[in-house]
C-alpha cells in the first residue's frame, strides 16, 4: 500500500470512529471507545511500518538473490 493510500484510509477510519463515538453519551463508555480508537490506530501504524520493513527485506532478499548486495 502506499503511503498516500495509508493516509486517506486511515482518515476515513477516524473520520467513522468520531461520528461513532460523538453518538455515545455516557462519559465512561465514551472515553473507552475512544482508547479502543486510540490503540487501533496506533496499531495501524505499527502495521504500516512493519509493511514498509517487509517491503526493504524482500528488496534486500531479492537483492542477495542477485549477488547485488552486500
Amino acid at each position: 500500500m502506499s503511503e498516500q493510500h495509508w493516509s486517506a484510509e486511515t482518515s476515513e477510519l477516524l473520520d467513522d470512529a468520531k461520528e461513532l463515538a460523538a453518538k455515545i453519551t455516557d462519559p465512561g463508555a465514551k472515553a473507552a471507545a475512544l482508547t479502543q480508537i486510540a490503540q487501533a490506530l496506533h496499531q495501524r501504524e505499527m502495521l504500516r511500518e512493519l509493511t514498509g520493513i517487509r517491503a526493504q527485506l524482500e528488496t534486500i532478499s531479492g537483492n542477495l538473490g542477485k549477488g547485488t548486495a552486500r
